[in-house]
């Protein structure tokens, strides 16, 4: 019988954003996939106990006995929840840019990017130091004792229960109290402190008696009865049981599960041992088979035979790129169709964001991860592959932010702190100020080139620091610059070259420069281009990355990170 699967291709459900484009519903013979004898259907598909979907949508998942999209939701203990690529805090889906999950206990406005738990609670480790499930603030030489934090500069933990100020530097502890060791010592058997002179401080470490390593012996150890059984040639041990292999010596044996087999002469294939036929090398799900023989061809744990040479596999069904198209995991009764993930699609009538089809209602309608919008569109926002609708929103929605996957409606109450390994979202504090991804206290630490430093005494508050949304020198995420400023003036583009440091001046030399004025005249830039900054209020600037520079004045401006974007020269122009 022809055991080929029949392949659906499942129709992703509607875009729930108001303004954002549908998925295309249109009912085409291309959408239907290859079936056993080259005849096509529809079906429904069936979610295993492992968590597959069995012939319906590759693209789909299951959450317990539901089919989802992962593209569109996420699952947590068999409940479904909406957006993608969410964490799950027992069976509470959660971004991890905003909340943490500590202990089965999910707390919103804690990053988890940069915090961690104290028990069941988050906290930030630059700022604060959990010591046994309390959370203190932290300076610049906290240190734990048990639940309570001491001064470790001027202070002494003593058996982890005991704080005790230090006299000297050369203080030390001898059970709950402290001594001199310059002048005293500490018994080690009654701990009483003496002075160094007393010939009781000559005490000296008993020698250790090694004893030699016992000889190792060729023993079958069963777990359960934690009986050993010895066994010699040709016989092997395998999860504590003996088995016969003849022609086997010392370690030859091999094992398939409990039971042991000689390889020269047998095969295991998923559990069961087979005898080993010339040739038989593999296994096809538990069939043994030869892959040099002709027209045989293993798809997925499934053995064909008798297949034609341009047939080939997908999944666990053969293709024919003479008859078919082959999107994905998918086989589609057409020939010459270009794919969207797992779907055809006609390039001219439809868009394809990131593996789903969509009808295009413009030549402007672009993508926002899997959905399609219109970026001319005031009341859309697209957060890095999430796309938000701005019609709730109380305040002035030009004002609205994002922060990686998030997006920030108040910035008054929230602040994005970005750098070029993360964007992190925290909730905003007095005296508090970005440094690239981490949320400092500027009357503890200083930033200098996006990294933070301890405010030193004799600099006190003198040292250079940054705020992170002042406006002197940040790094922003492409989608939070500002149409305003950036489409009414000249902005530069290229690539670092080389990076110059000289006091609180930072010299970076950009090559590839593209100038933009206004987003509408180009013009490339005969000579590398100089930029110089003002070192530490300026984030760091990586040799090799693609920036867009918007001048502002003294050595500051506004820097953004092009490199993960797909068309980075349009992306500029198309924002404008």
């Amino acid at each position: 019988m022809d055991i080929r699967t029949v392949i659906l291709i499942m129709l992703a459900t509607h875009s729930s954003i108001p303004g954002a484009t549908s998925l295309d519903n249109e009912s085409q013979g291309s959408n239907q996939a290859l079936s056993a004898g080259k005849q096509c259907c529809k079906r429904r598909g069936e979610c295993r106990d492992d968590g597959s979907v069995l012939n319906g949508d590759p693209s789909k998942q299951c959450c317990g006995k539901q089919e989802f999209d992962p593209s569109l939701q996420s699952c947590c203990v068999d409940r479904l929840h909406e957006g993608a690529g969410l964490s799950c805090c027992n069976t509470t889906a959660y971004s991890p840019t905003n909340s943490s999950c500590c202990q089965g206990n999910l707390t919103s406005g804690v990053s988890e990017l940069v915090s961690d738990c104290c028990q069941s609670v988050p906290f930030y480790p630059l700022t604060e130091i959990c010591c046994v499930g309390r959370i203190h603030p932290r300076d610049l030489h906290s240190k734990c004792c048990g639940p309570e934090v001491h001064n470790e500069k001027t202070q002494l933990c003593c058996r982890n229960t005991t704080i005790l100020e230090k006299k000297s530097e050369h203080d030390v502890c001898c059970g709950n109290n402290s001594y001199n060791k310059e002048t005293h010592c500490c018994t080690p058997t009654d701990l009483r402190t003496l002075p160094r002179n007393d010939t009781r401080c000559n005490f000296t470490k008993n020698d250790i008696n090694v004893s030699p390593a016992p000889q190792r012996k060729r023993c079958c150890m069963n777990k359960m009865t934690n009986k050993c059984q010895h066994y010699g040639a040709n016989q092997t041990c395998c999860e504590g049981s003996i088995s016969d292999t003849p022609g086997t010596g010392w370690l030859e044996g091999r094992c398939c599960g409990p039971k042991g087999y000689n390889p020269e002469n047998q095969i295991c294939c998923e559990g069961r041992v087979f005898p080993r036929k010339q040739d038989e090398t593999q296994c096809c799900g538990v069939e043994p088979y030869s892959v040099a023989k002709h027209g045989t061809l293993c798809c997925n744990g499934i053995l064909y035979r008798d297949v034609g040479e341009e047939e080939e596999c997908v999944g666990s069904t053969l293709y024919s790129p003479a008859q078919e198209t082959k999107c994905g995991s998918a086989v589609h009764c057409v020939v010459g169709q270009h794919c969207c993930g797992h779907e055809t699609y006609n390039p001219d009538k439809h868009l394809c964001c990131a593996g789903k089809r969509h009808k295009r209602s413009s030549r402007k309608t672009m993508c926002c991860g899997v959905q399609a919008y219109n970026p001319k569109n005031q009341k859309l926002k697209c957060c890095s592959g999430h796309l938000y609708s701005l019609t709730h929103l109380s305040t002035n929605t030009s004002h609205s932010e994002c922060c990686g996957t998030h997006l920030i409606a108040n910035t008054s109450l929230e602040t994005c702190c970005t750098s070029a390994q993360m964007q992190v979202l925290y909730q905003t504090q007095p005296n508090f100020s970005c440094c690239g991804h981490l949320y400092y206290n500027t009357s503890q630490h200083r930033c200098c080139a996006g990294n933070v430093r301890p405010l030193s005494k004799q600099r006190g508050t003198r040292g250079p620091q940054r705020n992170g949304h002042s406006g002197d020198c940040q790094l922003l995420h492409f989608a939070n610059l500002m149409i305003s400023e950036f489409c009414n003036t000249t902005v530069f583009m290229g690539t670092v070259d080389s990076v110059a440091v000289r006091g609180t001046s930072r010299s970076v030399l950009l090559k590839n420069v593209l100038q933009i004025q206004g987003a509408k005249n180009v013009t490339a830039e005969p000579a590398a281009r100089l930029l110089p900054l003002d070192h530490c209020s300026c984030p760091p600037m990586s040799q090799g990355i693609l920036y867009l520079w918007i001048p502002g004045n003294n050595g500051k401006g506004q820097i953004s990170d092009l490199s993960q974007l797909d068309s980075p020269l349009y992306a500029v122009l198309s924002k404008c």
